[in-house]
C-alpha cells in the first residue's frame, strides 16, 4: 500500500472504511471490539505487516526474522502466543512502524505508557 492511499485512508473513519470495504464483498475487515488501545484515544493506520507468534521450536528465529523485515510506517498486527514487550515496541519505533495491534498479552504497559507515549499499541 502506498503513502498515498495510508494518508487517504487517515481521513475516514473506521466505521465508513468498514462499510465499504463490507460492500465490496470483504466482509468482517475490522478488529475484534475488545481489542483496545493502551492509551485512551489512540488511533492506528498504515500497512499491516501481520505475523503469527507461534509457540518457538528450540532455535527457532522466526520472531526475529520478521522483526528484521519491518518498515517505517508499518502497522504490526500479531497473533502472539506469549507475553509481546516492552522491547518489541521500542524496536517498533526505532524503525519508524506506525504502531502495534496485538493480539495476546503485553506485559509492559506502564513502562510503554511513560516512555512511549506517542507510540499506540492496541
Amino acid at each position: 500500500m502506498s503513502d498515498l492511499i495510508v494518508k487517504g485512508f487517515k481521513k475516514l473513519s473506521t466505521a465508513v472504511v468498514a462499510d465499504v470495504f463490507r460492500r465490496m464483498g470483504y466482509p468482517q475487515q475490522v478488529m475484534e471490539p475488545t481489542i483496545l488501545p493502551i492509551v485512551d484515544g489512540w488511533k492506528l493506520c498504515g500497512r499491516a505487516f501481520t505475523h503469527a507468534n507461534l509457540p518457538a521450536r528450540k532455535g527457532d528465529k522466526s520472531l526475529l526474522r520478521s522483526e528484521n523485515e519491518w518498515k517505517a510506517g508499518d502497522v504490526i498486527v500479531e497473533s502472539y502466543w506469549g507475553a509481546w514487550g516492552f522491547n518489541y515496541a521500542i524496536g517498533a519505533e526505532l524503525k519508524g512502524c506506525a504502531g502495534a495491534v496485538i493480539d495476546g498479552s503485553y506485559r509492559d504497559i506502564p513502562a510503554h505508557k511513560e516512555q512511549l507515549p506517542n507510540f499506540p499499541v492496541f
